[in-house]
């Protein structure tokens, strides 16, 4: 497994991601990208639906992100954009316990 980073564009209203990339050794790899299609992207029903399909795109393609664990959530380096807010670059906590 290689090691990298996310950048996640996304709608948070509706958790819907519209474009995700993976950053590998300054490389930029696209994932998701709904910037050219007439499709709607996947509307998930919580945040952290939406968090682990992140994660698994990394895990599926042999990558995985660094990560740590406080306040009971594990961390990983992955930027969250949201693009009704995108002058903020957030980062969030996955919760293991939410199913």
């Amino acid at each position: 497994m290689k090691k990298a980073s996310a950048t996640v564009l996304y709608k948070g209203s509706t958790n819907q991601i519209y474009y995700l990339a993976l950053n590998h050794k300054n490389n930029l790899i696209p994932m998701i990208n709904y910037s050219r299609e007439k499709v709607q992207p996947y509307k998930y029903p919580t945040f952290n639906a939406m968090y682990k399909t992140v994660l698994n795109f990394a895990k599926n393609n042999g990558f995985y992100y660094a990560s740590y664990k406080e306040f009971n959530r594990t961390w990983y380096d992955i930027q969250w954009i949201d693009i009704e807010n995108p002058e903020k670059i957030e980062k969030y906590g996955f919760n293991t316990e939410e199913k």
